[in-house]
């Protein structure tokens, strides 16, 4: 028998913390939320309107770490709700044009193994699933990284001097991360004849992309860290917190 999970409290929780959360608000409100074997979106016949998620995403949605979920979760969290809600909106002109739009982009071009794709449809969905689902883990890690930098900071007086350059290169590199993540340009694969997937080599394309950080991301996640409204205030005080380690008397350091 299936377990239905109340997830808004968690999508409430995480729109609390700065993520975009109203494309899944949507999905919620129109589809149960199943404790399944895999994480899959399972959408049509006349009875089964459901989105399932794995115990295991489940737990790390609540997990015992900084920020209250896990990078992974949260990736395959969004992963999930996007084909989700491509699917429920998949008779809106725009997402239809949309994905027409794909299936013509990724139509027999290559694949990772050297073969040309065969499931433009898939390859589509894919895309830009992984794409919302990497963006949002990628400004979640950089989230926790400043709770966990912030929580961490010893005082001026108690770091040790090989702590100073840790703590210090560390908390510099979160943007630079976060950057990274950013940056990357290919998703989507469809799947071989043993199940398997097999990625493209093509790049998302821009009207893709772009639909996701406008419709979806609600243009909260940004490819530049420095454009990331939410984390400007945290970052700067962050960076107030570790001058003092910069500039404390080395001979109170220690060795």
């Amino acid at each position: 028998m299936a377990t239905l999970v109340k997830l808004r409290p968690v999508i409430d929780r995480l729109g609390k913390c700065g993520l975009p959360v109203r494309f899944y608000q949507f999905v919620e409100q129109r589809m149960a939320v199943e404790r399944g074997g895999s994480d899959q979106d399972e959408v049509g016949g006349l009875f089964t309107n459901t989105l399932k998620l794995s115990p295991e995403t489940l737990a790390g949605l609540t997990a015992d770490v900084p920020g209250g979920a896990s990078q992974h979760a949260v990736h395959t969290m969004f992963h999930e709700g996007t084909h989700a809600y491509l699917i429920l909106k998949k008779a809106d002109p725009e997402v239809a044009r949309l994905l027409m739009y794909g299936r013509e982009h990724y139509r027999n071009t290559r694949l990772e193994d050297g073969s040309l794709a065969k499931d433009p449809d898939r390859i589509t969905h894919e895309a830009a699933a992984d794409y919302v689902g990497g963006r949002a883990a990628g400004w979640w890690e950089a989230r926790v990284d400043m709770t966990a930098a912030r929580r961490d900071l010893p005082p001026p007086e108690d770091a040790l001097l090989r702590q100073i350059g840790e703590i210090v290169n560390a908390v510099r590199k979160i943007p630079q991360r976060y950057n990274k993540k950013m940056g990357e340009a290919v998703f989507g694969y469809q799947q071989g004849i043993f199940g398997n997937q097999i990625h493209t080599k093509v790049r998302i394309p821009a009207r893709l992309k772009e639909f996701c950080d406008r419709v979806i991301l609600e243009g909260k996640i940004p490819d530049d860290f420095r454009r990331v409204k939410a984390f400007e205030k945290d970052y700067l005080e962050l960076l107030k917190l570790v001058k003092p380690l910069e500039v404390a008397p080395r001979l109170k350091r220690g060795a």
